[in-house]
């Protein structure tokens, strides 16, 4: 294996000089010496090209993602990498090709440019930042122009045997999504503040190898894994844009390789992701043939009802759902909603059961043009919230309501969840679940007639006390509760509180068997919030 090793760097290296990465040192000599305070007449650009071909590599890179501008004309500060980093980097990625039956023969050209885009910007940041601005012991957090977080530090090296001896240089790191240190990987500079005519210039050490940890596993995932290592849960929402690590062909095939969306997400790859108006990303540029796969974790065996988020300005659109490679959905219309960001929820009445543990689900366009933003599995049958009852006595928070959907665990006047919190909470339920300032979660928009059902375990027979949490900025808004279809109480006023989120309690006393039975609570006239009832008993 060491002989296989040095065979291909050297073959490696054979191929940079024959495509200009020649130069028999790489270190750039005349500023060498940590930190200076030398300017030169030049752009950030000109000056690395200027350097008699030790950055070649990396100014291939920059012209072939369209960066040259922002280094001759933007105020920036760039951490260079040297082109000994890159040609480190395309050997690891050409010995993990190797090793896996592939050629090793990848060049610069070979990589996607919305890899060499996404990596190179993690070496810049808009403005001036200098070693003396990164004198601190945490370091400075840099976010850099896609929004990506680095750590920059000013370190004192060692030098003669004596440590802290040496020069201050800059350590960059790459915090990889972590905010603990043992998660990050850096780098140290050769050459420090550098003023160039539109920025400053840091230089990378050549031990730097480009990308810090992420190059191979961008440009080569050989294996496919959840996004971010993270199974989505069924009973709920799947999201289009978290859709898994892995790559072209492995994780999702899209029929364009180039990223035609307009945000800043996985650009990398080829999936074409936008912003969606109804929250997070959807995909968009959709072509018959594409598909994409999804790590989920079902957490109960039973029957679910499947439901999508799609939109579209036509009605030709058909989508398909598998589940580990067999069929589970057949084809689904995709409606004519009106427009790519006017989005309806297709219901697939057909119940499916799903079993318990951790399955690949696939999403295939068929047919048509359309955006999809997400999908989701909800339970088709009545059953508690979680696997057991609610106890009483004790506190039923709003969004514990009873799975089985419209007309079994609520009815709601709108199929929509038009709440704030829909994104973190029964998104494809109708019920309004919204962010509470109290903490937790309340239910919003409520309308006369609708009502939400509660499968709760009563422990003893008895008189209780009910203290409803309610907010309103009116005092038009009442409700009541039952139990099995009788009234346990009269209809209720709701004070007027002064907003939907200032909070005041509603109290009522009750009689309530015990054993296990379904509590509603019903909205007779709209214009209030809920958030939660607390039974004890008298």
């Amino acid at each position: 294996m060491k002989r296989l090793n040095n065979k291909w760097v050297l073959c490696v290296l054979l191929f940079g000089l024959a495509c200009g990465w020649g130069a028999c040192r790489k270190d750039l000599n005349p500023y060498e010496n940590g930190e200076l305070s030398k300017s030169v007449d030049l752009t950030t650009y000109d000056f690395l090209k200027s350097q008699n071909g030790l950055y070649d590599s990396l100014l291939h890179i920059v012209d072939l993602i369209g960066l040259r501008d922002t280094l001759q004309k933007a105020e920036v500060t760039f951490f260079a990498p040297q082109d000994y980093s890159i040609i480190n980097a395309m050997h690891n990625l050409n010995i993990a090709r190797k090793l896996n039956g592939e050629n090793g023969n990848w060049t610069i050209d070979s990589v996607r440019k919305g890899t060499w885009d996404t990596l190179l910007h993690r070496y810049l940041v808009k403005g001036i930042v200098d070693l003396d601005s990164l004198d601190y012991a945490d370091g400075v957090n840099l976010i850099t122009p896609y929004g990506y977080q680095m750590n920059g530090k000013t370190v004192t090296l060692n030098a003669s045997g004596i440590v802290g001896g040496g020069s201050k240089e800059i350590q960059l790191s790459d915090k990889n999504n972590s905010r603990f240190v043992k998660d990050w990987v850096s780098a140290v500079t050769r050459t420090v503040n550098l003023k160039t005519k539109n920025g400053l210039l840091h230089v990378l050490n050549t031990r730097h190898v480009f990308g810090f940890s992420s190059f191979v596993d961008s440009v080569y995932p050989v294996l496919r894994r959840p996004f971010l290592g993270v199974y989505q849960v069924i009973p709920g929402k799947i999201e289009m844009g978290y859709y898994d690590e892995g790559g072209e062909g492995i994780a999702y095939h899209d029929a364009d390789p180039a990223n035609k969306g307009k945000v800043n997400f996985r650009t990398s790859e080829g999936v074409d992701l936008d912003n969606c108006s109804d929250g997070l990303y959807n995909i968009g540029y959709s072509t018959p043939g594409e598909w994409l796969k999804f790590s989920v974790k079902v957490l109960k065996t039973q029957s679910y009802i499947l439901k999508l988020s799609l939109a579209s300005p036509h009605s030709d659109g058909f989508v398909r759902i598998e589940m580990d490679d067999q069929p589970l959905s057949g084809s689904v219309a995709v409606p004519k909603t009106g427009g790519y960001q006017t989005w309806e929820t297709v219901v697939v009445d057909q119940p499916f059961e799903l079993k318990e543990g951790i399955h690949t689900m696939e999403f295939y366009l068929e047919a048509g043009a359309y955006n999809a933003a997400r999908f989701g599995f909800v339970p088709a049958q009545q059953s508690p919230y979680y696997d057991d009852p609610l106890e009483i006595p004790g506190t039923i928070k709003c969004h514990e309501f009873d799975n089985g959907g419209e007309g079994t665990g609520y009815h709601d006047n709108d199929p929509r969840n038009r709440g704030s919190a829909r994104l973190d909470i029964r998104f494809f339920e109708g019920v309004d679940m919204e962010k509470c300032v109290e903490g937790g979660y309340d239910i919003g928009y409520t309308a006369a007639d609708e009502w939400i059902a509660y499968s709760v375990d009563i422990k003893k027979a008895g008189r209780y006390l009910v203290k409803t949490r309610v907010a309103s900025p009116k005092s038009t808004g009442s409700f009541h509760l039952s139990l099995d279809g009788n009234d346990l109480t009269d209809e209720l006023m709701i004070p007027n509180t002064g907003g939907y989120q200032n909070w005041d309690n509603v109290e009522a006393e009750v009689s309530l068997p015990a054993g296990r039975h379904v509590l509603k609570f019903h909205c007779d006239n709209s214009g209030f919030n809920f958030q939660k009832l607390e039974l004890s008993a008298l």
